[in-house]
């Protein structure tokens, strides 16, 4: 009977050794996932740092880039915010492996001990995020994207100057506009340059400053969309003070 002690002994050592495994496994997992919702937190924050806490260039009409908006086209914004590499950059798939431990139910089979259940291993956890974008957000990546590629021009009309008959593309304007109320829109005109607000599309804190026979200061980013005569006419998406 001496071999009872024996088996009892080996019975211990099991259990104690499984139950470590266990433990171990346990916070192995626990670690792993703490890391991972760490570092989708970080690459969150790296990205919003990246695109809104910049300062502006030199050569940059604007000031700074806290921005009053007057007019807002967030479907325009949206979908040229869309064609940057910053809006792919923002929508990313994160795969994180993770040692897991599955618990099984322990059988005793005759006299020897067999360990039921699943087999300990690892997982791959998809996390996916996409970072917040609201419309004032993405215009910031947009501007940034055409002006690092060379296809925005500034133009600065505060001291008047006749408009450059060359101008095409994407501008963002900077001018005293004169407003004129109308039954279908808002047209805004300075030293050669028109175009037309929506009054669907003008912010709703912003209403009283538009204000027939009155002016404005602002910027208007939009692109150029034809000729009339001397006067350049733009096809707005923002309009913001300067």
């Amino acid at each position: 009977m001496a071999v009872m002690p024996v088996i009892v002994l080996v019975l211990l050592i099991i259990f104690t050794v499984i139950g470590m495994a266990i433990r171990s496994s346990r916070r192995t997992a626990r670690r792993a996932e703490t890391n991972s919702t760490t570092a989708v937190e970080a690459a969150k924050l790296a990205i919003v740092t990246a695109t809104t806490h910049q300062r502006p260039e030199p050569d940059d009409i604007e000031q700074g880039r806290i921005r009053t908006f007057l007019m807002l086209d967030e479907s325009s914004i949206m979908s040229m915010y869309g064609q940057t590499p910053q809006a792919t950059a923002e929508a990313r798939i994160r795969e994180v492996e993770r040692g897991t431990h599955r618990e099984g139910s322990l059988g005793l089979s005759s006299s020897i001990v067999a360990a039921g259940g699943k087999r300990s291993g690892s997982e791959t956890v998809r996390e996916t995020f996409e970072a917040e974008t609201n419309a004032a957000r993405a215009l910031d990546v947009v501007l940034r994207h055409l002006a690092a590629n060379n296809e925005l021009t500034q133009v600065d009309l505060t001291v008047p100057a006749p408009p450059r008959r060359g101008l095409q593309g994407y501008l963002k304007i900077k001018a005293t506009y004169r407003i004129t109320m109308g039954d279908n829109g808002i047209t805004l005109e300075a030293h050669g340059f028109r175009f037309t607000v929506r009054r669907s599309q003008v912010v709703a804190s912003a209403e009283a400053a538009f204000v027939d026979g009155e002016s404005v200061t602002a910027i208007c980013f939009g692109r150029a969309a034809r000729w009339e005569g001397d006067t350049l006419v733009v096809l707005p998406s923002a309009l913001y003070l300067a």
